[in-house]
């Protein structure tokens, strides 16, 4: 009994060990090997992020076919010349004297084509994000303009750029146009050096096909010459010379725009509350011609027009009374003298636009020329422009003259001029500015200010308009009139100054040409 059971395990021993050990197979020393694969099969070149794929194994590998794994230190040979090669090219003699030869079964693994592709696919796409993302999160350093071609361009191989940065001659410099080159050439070295598979092409390449040019250098550009000297001339039959005709036309040194409103507005309070109910309205009307030759000869026209009307309920000759009631013609002409600053000639003159009657009476207390005053100075004028929002004009005359003429002598006296007379003259200094301010994207500001003073006489004015600009055509407008004169006695108020002051807001419509 005990030999029976000694011979079974023997046997089933036996029987393992052939069950390790299958047939047609033939592990071979690597080193033995090398030598006979680098004779008999051709070699691809390696690049970075490629797989070196038998041509009969591609075939397989998207047939979903069987293949061998690649486990590290291991020669891989193709089952078709595997029987040439150990015939042919591995003899016996070459082999070494401790090579071993046995017959053991390759490792079959099954590779799924789809997902192998996959896995690539997303490693790349990934690749190419992180450059994406590091290109744009590097900020621009320099502004790049034609020099720069290289760059631009598809990856090409320069010559200059790798003689540049081995021999480390550019850097030696310090002035721009120099340190701009190495710059130029250590980016391409670096993309030589760190991605040569970019690079498909030379420059001898581009310079046979004919798209370099190395007759155009950066002096070449600057001191290119008149275009008048490159036109090629054509002759032309005489038929078509006769029925052409040329003409000159010179450039328009005008500028025009204009400016108009009309607002409403409207009070009402019952008569227990104690007020009364009241109507206004307003119309403007503002006109601009001017005129800038270079910036060396200026002239700036400006009409500006103001008519308003209330509900007169305590008169009884007429149902509406002028509030305002102004017209006002501007021009100054200038020459530049330096930069901003300009010698003038300032003109200014004013008005009243409809008659104005005493309260309840006919009695006339102003009317269309009178009283007429006009403004004549020279001096200087400066082109106000802070940081491209406040701009205007700020006139300055040493020397001007002020002459104020009343058409209906009976007014005459109302208006500071002697009896007897119809108008008066004086002299003395005079400053006025002109400006507006976009305060917001719907909100602007215009004033005007203007101070003279014959050191008896001072007149100082301050308008200021702030419309509030609620869509194309519908706006608000706050207007208010601060004014001293003591020219005249009329010009006095309840406690004996010549303080005035004006304000109205009110709503309507607007349109700008």
């Amino acid at each position: 009994m005990n030999r029976i059971c000694t011979v079974l395990v023997a046997f089933f021993i036996c029987l393992c060990a052939f069950s390790q050990a299958p047939l047609d197979t033939a592990v071979v020393q690597k080193d033995s090997l090398a030598a006979a694969r680098k004779d008999s099969l051709p070699t691809l070149p390696s690049r970075p992020d490629s797989l070196a794929v038998d041509s009969l194994a591609v075939d397989s590998l998207f047939n979903d076919s069987a293949a061998v794994a690649l486990p590290p230190d291991t020669l891989v040979v193709d089952s078709l010349v595997a029987d040439s090669l150990l015939t042919d090219s591995l003899q016996k003699d070459s082999l070494l004297k401790d090579t071993i030869i046995s017959e053991r079964p390759p490792v079959i693994i099954k590779i799924d084509p789809l997902d192998t592709i996959r896995r690539a696919y997303m490693h790349r796409i990934e690749k190419l994000a992180l450059k994406r993302d590091s290109v744009a999160n590097t900020p621009a350093v320099v502004e790049l303009d034609a020099y720069y071609y290289r760059l631009i361009l598809p990856p090409t191989l320069y010559k200059k750029a790798v003689h540049g940065v081995l021999t480390t001659r550019d850097s030696c410099f310090t002035d721009q146009k120099t340190q701009r080159i190495h710059a130029i050439h250590h980016a391409l070295f670096r993309a030589y050096v760190q991605y040569p598979w970019l690079v498909q092409q030379t420059e001898d390449e581009l310079s046979n096909v004919g798209t370099l040019r190395n007759d155009i250098t950066e002096q070449t550009i600057q001191n290119g010459g008149k275009l008048s000297e490159k036109l090629v001339e054509v002759d032309l039959p005489d038929a078509i010379i006769d029925t052409v005709e040329v003409q000159t036309r010179r450039p328009n040194f005008w500028k025009m725009a204009g400016n108009g409103s009309l607002n409403f507005s409207q009070n009402y309070s019952s008569d227990n509350w104690g007020g009364t109910e009241n109507y206004a309205g307003t119309s403007t009307l503002n006109l601009s011609a001017n005129f800038n030759k270079n910036g060396k000869i200026v002239w700036n026209n400006s009409l500006a027009a103001r008519l308003g009307f209330q509900n007169a309920k305590g008169d009884s000759r007429r149902a509406f009374r002028p509030t305002d009631n102004s017209l006002r013609i501007n021009s100054n002409i200038g020459y530049q003298a330096w930069k901003k600053l300009y010698y003038s000639t300032n003109v200014e003159m004013s008005t009243k636009i409809v008659p104005q009657y005493n309260s309840g009476t006919d009695v006339c207390n102003s009317d269309f020329m009178s009283p007429f005053d006009m403004n004549i100075g020279v001096g200087l004028n400066y082109q106000v422009n802070i940081m491209k929002k406040f701009t205007g004009t700020l006139t300055m005359n040493p020397i001007s003259y002020t002459m104020r003429y009343v058409e209906r002598e009976r007014l005459a006296t109302n208006f500071g001029v002697r009896p007897g007379h119809q108008s008066y003259h004086r002299w003395g200094p005079s400053v006025k500015l002109t400006a507006n301010w976009p305060i917001a994207k719907n909100i602007s500001w215009d004033t005007r200010v203007s101070w003279f003073s014959d050191l008896g006489y001072t007149s100082f004015e301050w308008e200021n308009t702030i419309k509030f600009q609620l869509s194309k055509y519908i706006n608000a407008q706050f207007y208010f009139y601060p004014r001293y004169a003591d020219n005249s006695t009329r010009n006095k108020n309840k406690n004996g100054r010549y303080f005035m002051f004006k304000e109205t807001l009110s709503m309507g419509m607007n349109y700008s040409f």
